[in-house]
């Protein structure tokens, strides 16, 4: 699972906001669509 390495809280904190798609991007690949963090955030607001 792609996401599972983002357990460890230094590689999470290396994310980066990739400047075509305009969504948070990982170095080991893991990505989250635009569209899922816009409802997480209107779920947790």
């Amino acid at each position: 699972p792609i996401f599972e390495p983002l357990r460890d809280v230094a590689l999470f904190r290396r994310f980066v906001v990739h400047s075509e798609l305009k969504t948070l991007v990982w170095p080991n690949g893991a990505d989250l669509a635009p569209e899922f963090l816009r409802a997480a955030i209107k779920v947790a607001a």
